[in-house]
């Protein structure tokens, strides 16, 4: 149902970029609270049409028509892959969804989305409020050339060595490396890590776009003067596609600091400012400033100081373009817009770097091997030792001095002094970790007295049963000789004491032998009956 039938009594005045004001009076009797749809009906008395959009009636409530669906991009070809999305869409939109093409979908108003792939990209935006939903769906919208992403090498390290990380470029630009977080780590075809712990670092190559010019091939073009009645002039320019205005060209009648900026039109907010001292004559001025695209930007002098010279004799033929990048379109000179030329020659400027897509470096940080040895020992001086190692699958003992075989991970060690032993173990990563075992070397007679220094004999002389006390305890064997050397009995003993059966033996004088761990002890006892 429509409110009301027939007209309301009035004329809308032809007005463009303006809001209309509909005297509600005109609408008595009607409850606007049941309104559910507005129609205008155009004429067509006029060679132009009409929009009408964002239509509000003083109800209590917001008075809703579908939405209609619009979108546009910042850019639709792009070499690194980053585009920004804007909603254009009528009719108070209160929920969106973006289909990128690629797979990858968004609920944002106006995101920012980064495709990976190369390839050309349908998108599509659905945008809904309470009065309903609308579609729009652009075909081939998007183009994705990136570079190759770069070769990577895989690196295999032991925990807390130094790591190289190596990476090709495929497209003859630049790698630059970041790690997990997002922190730059710097660039190069390769990377060394100290000490590394974490295995996650990526790979990316950027490939720098030319420089370009902008403005008249020949800055003699026309005539002029330099120019210092005030700082208001300038030229406009339209930026079709994001560039940095490296630099530009000026020609000063003076030195001295002179502040150039770049405002969003004639009077509007300030986007880039620098100053800077420039000397008298040609000089090139680095100015580094990202642009965006927009149109009717303003580049101009402010301050005291300008001094600058420029073209004020109708010559220049604007526009001066880079076709799809950006157009220098004129001056601020009210009525002779396209007859000057301010300040700004040579215009240099470079679009983004193109850039290819992350790629992870496999690093594998591999744990050192756990190393076990045999305790600290002590040996008697000439005997000898088994060292043993274990945790890997190669060994390397130091000093190889007294040992069998030094690359054995048991090893025979007969040092003639004490001695510490150094072991290194490979494992099968190739990751080594040290251990030592300490060997001491005691004279003959030290070891004598600490095991025999207790040792009795009793009774002494014996009859039937001879006693041996004070043994330094564990398998002991005994040999007994009679005066002439001759072997007459072998006995064997475990303890501290332990008794020798002699009852057999003729009576006289005997020497004993004692042998404990390499050591031994002699001593005589006699035989009485």
């Amino acid at each position: 149902m429509f409110y009301p039938p027939g007209d309301i009594g009035t004329t809308l005045p032809r007005i463009m970029h303006n809001t209309v004001k509909i005297p509600l009076e005109n609408f008595l009797g009607i409850d606007l609270t049941n309104v559910i749809a507005v129609r205008l009906i155009y004429d067509g008395s006029s060679s132009d049409g009409i929009l009408v959009s964002d239509i509000l009636l003083s109800a209590d409530e917001i008075i809703y028509l579908p939405p209609l669906a619009n979108f546009s991009a910042n850019i639709t070809s792009t070499c690194d892959g980053v585009i920004q999305f804007t909603d254009n869409s009528s009719f108070f939109p209160e929920s969106w969804l973006w289909d990128f093409g690629d797979g990858s979908t968004s609920t944002e108003e106006d995101p920012l989305h980064t495709y990976t792939d190369n390839g050309i990209y349908t998108v599509t935006l659905t945008v809904e409020n309470p009065a309903g939903s609308n579609v729009l769906s652009i075909p081939a919208f998007i183009e994705v050339n990136r570079p190759d992403a770069p070769l990577v090498v895989a690196e295999n390290i032991c925990l807390g060595d130094t790591a190289l990380v190596e990476a090709t470029p495929l497209s003859g630009g630049t790698i630059f490396w970041t790690a997990a977080d997002g922190a730059d780590l710097g660039s190069g075809s390769s990377l060394i890590f100290p000490t590394l712990t974490s295995t996650t670092v990526f790979a990316q190559e950027w490939v720098e776009s030319p420089l370009l010019s902008l403005g008249p091939e020949d800055n003699t073009f026309g005539g002029g003067g330099y120019f210092d009645g005030n700082d208001l002039r300038g030229i406009f320019f339209d930026v079709f596609s994001p560039f940095t205005l490296e630099s530009v060209k000026v020609y000063a009648d003076s030195p001295g600091e002179r502040t150039i900026q770049v405002l969003i039109g004639e009077g509007g907010s300030v986007v880039h400012s620098l100053t800077l001292f420039l000397t008298t004559g040609e000089q090139v001025i680095d100015l580094g400033f990202s642009m965006e695209p927009g149109l009717q930007y303003y580049i101009k002098v402010t301050g005291d100081l300008v001094d600058l010279f420029r073209i004020n004799d109708g010559s220049p033929d604007y526009p001066y373009e880079l076709p799809g990048i950006a157009a220098l379109t004129g001056s601020n000179v009210s009525g002779s817009e396209q007859d000057y030329y301010y300040f700004f020659f040579d215009w240099i400027i470079r679009e983004p770097a193109c850039v290819s897509e992350l790629v992870e470096v496999p690093v594998t940080v591999n744990p050192l091997p756990v190393v076990s040895v045999s305790n600290d020992t002590t040996i008697l001086e000439g005997s000898s030792i088994t060292l043993t190692a274990a945790g890997g699958i190669a060994y390397s003992w130091e000093p190889p001095t007294g040992l069998s075989d030094p690359t054995n991970a048991t090893p025979l060690a007969t040092p003639l002094a004490t001695t510490t032993y150094t072991v290194t173990v490979t494992d099968a990563n190739g990751c080594q970790a040290i251990d030592n075992v300490t060997v001491t070397v005691s004279p003959q007679t030290a070891i004598e007295d600490q095991l025999w220094g207790q040792v009795q004999l009793y009774p002494n002389p014996a009859s039937e049963v001879l006693v041996i006390a004070g043994l330094p305890g564990g398998q002991v064997d005994v040999e007994v000789f009679n005066l002439l050397g001759t072997w007459v009995g072998t006995y064997s003993i475990s303890g501290t004491v332990g008794e020798l059966a002699v009852q057999d033996l003729p009576a006289g004088s005997y020497g004993i032998r004692m042998v404990f761990g390499g050591s031994s002890y002699h001593d005589m006892f006699v035989i009485q009956r």
